[in-house]
């Protein structure tokens, strides 16, 4: 997603000529929808079948990204709108520090009730 967020990044900031803070939001959606499906099915196993559970799951990745990307674009505008810093090395930096943000919230927050026995959770019924 690292990548999808950087490559998405500089085709819309110097390929398209975007804001860089325009080109950083759709880079953010964009890996995000990538990330719920990666990290889901591949890197913690979580396989929900009850509607009600997976939306509160989706709901619960979708702020915990929102939040992580609110913080890279305040520090992206900060590092190169007020402090005229190159914008591919602090696009790079703070894509750094955003990893170990999502990582915390991915295994303590959002995936963390699935993570049982091989990481496994199948809810078969749902909850009334």
């Amino acid at each position: 997603t690292t990548m999808d967020n950087m490559g998405s990044f500089s085709v819309l900031a110097y390929g398209l000529s975007m804001s860089f803070a325009v080109a950083n939001l759709f880079a953010w959606f964009i890996s995000v929808c990538y990330a719920y499906v990666a990290n889901k099915l591949i890197v913690y196993h979580a396989f929900l079948w009850c509607w009600q559970d997976q939306t509160r799951e989706f709901l619960r990745f979708i702020l915990c990204r929102t939040a992580s990307g609110v913080l890279e674009t305040i520090g992206l505008y900060t590092f190169c709108v007020i402090l005229r810093l190159p914008a591919f090395y602090m696009k790079a930096s703070l894509t750094l520090f955003v990893l170990l943000i999502n990582y915390f919230f991915s295994e303590k927050v959002i995936f963390s009730k699935n993570m049982g026995a091989g990481r496994t959770q199948i809810s078969v019924l749902c909850r009334a």
